[in-house]
């Protein structure tokens, strides 16, 4: 549902963060060109994709307040609804998704998106914090982007997966209420 809001409604976010990203990757990966097929890199370039996107998880997290506040009343596990945020960020991480496949190998590509989804659903997650407004999400995405840098730089990147599986299954455990 809020794919086609995206789409329908908010255009120029939807562009201005794949122009970002497309600037991200291509400016990362041309100043370290001769370090492009790194895995460290590319977790950095992937990490710097997912933190372009926070501007639609968190518009995403307020259209489902506002449009969609009903659906929590639905007879849906804890499990179904967390990984159902799954699909829109699939089709919002589309190009980028493509453009990783068709570069590097099948392996690498899936580890990449793996660590994708993994750090929007805690950064989703994050947002179902009691009284969390804009200005501590954005705080909350720094810290951990600085965190990601850091595992990434020690060659703990592939670490980071489950670890933000994890956490953001917790955070989301104890503050979803349906």
């Amino acid at each position: 549902m809020y794919s086609f809001q995206v789409l329908n409604r908010s255009k120029l976010a939807y562009v201005l963060t794949k122009l970002l990203s497309w600037v991200l990757i291509s400016g990362i990966l041309l100043v370290f060109a001769d370090l492009k097929d790194d895995l460290r890199l590319l977790m950095l370039v992937t990490s710097c994709i997912v933190v372009a996107h926070v501007v639609l998880i968190y518009e995403e997290k307020v259209f489902n307040d506002r449009y969609l506040s009903f659906l929590p009343n639905f007879p849906f596990s804890k499990s179904r609804v967390f990984f159902s945020f799954c699909l829109n960020y699939l089709i919002l991480l589309l190009p980028e998704l493509c453009w990783i496949f068709t570069r590097f190998g099948f392996i690498t590509s899936f580890f990449l998106a793996a660590f994708a989804f993994s750090a929007i659903l805690l950064f989703r997650s994050l947002l179902l914090l009691n009284g969390i407004r804009v200005k501590g999400f954005l705080i909350g995405v720094f810290c951990l982007f600085l965190l990601f840098y850091v595992f990434i730089m020690y060659g703990l990147g592939l670490v980071i997966i489950p670890m933000n599986l994890i956490l953001a299954w917790m955070v989301f455990r104890r503050n979803f209420e349906p």
